[in-house]
């Protein structure tokens, strides 16, 4: 860690804490097209205090995240229209908001890594808990939120 990190580390901590947690709703956007599926997680994440919006198709992404400007998106990876790695490739060149993707299996690991290098912020396996989905969340905007502030202070 540089010097200049190590002491801004208390000045970072405190304001990530103040901005984390003074936020009243955090607006996530779910891209899911299973109706059962994104009942619940609107149900998990309502229930957590978030604020969501949904969309069941990959074409409204680019639309919905410039119009709503979400702070992390759920994205289903299997879409009727666009699968969601087309949709999640599209949005990576536009956009940097945080991604969750959700697998619908278990799939082979080589394919969950793939997606970790190429920029998603993390992924769950479906069905998930909502424990485990609000764990998730929750880390993935603190993350955002830290790597937010060091920019600010650089």
């Amino acid at each position: 860690m540089s010097l200049s990190v190590y002491h801004a580390l208390p000045f970072l901590v405190n304001t990530l804490l103040e901005r984390f947690f003074t936020m009243t709703e955090h607006k996530i956007l779910i891209v899911e097209d299973d109706k059962k599926s994104t009942e619940l997680l609107c149900d998990y994440l309502v229930h957590a205090g978030f604020n969501i919006s949904v969309q069941t198709h990959g074409d409204g992404v680019i639309y919905e995240i410039s119009h709503n400007q979400p702070e992390l998106m759920a994205l289903d990876i299997v879409l009727p229209d666009k699968d969601g790695m087309t949709s999640y490739h599209e949005i990576r060149a536009f956009f940097t908001v945080p991604i969750l993707l959700m697998l619908i299996a278990k799939g082979e690991e080589i394919d969950r890594l793939l997606d970790l290098e190429l920029g998603a912020n993390d992924y769950t396996c479906k069905p998930v808990s909502q424990r485990k989905m609000i764990a998730r969340v929750k880390a993935i905007l603190r993350r955002a939120t830290f790597d937010e502030l060091i920019k600010e202070k650089n």
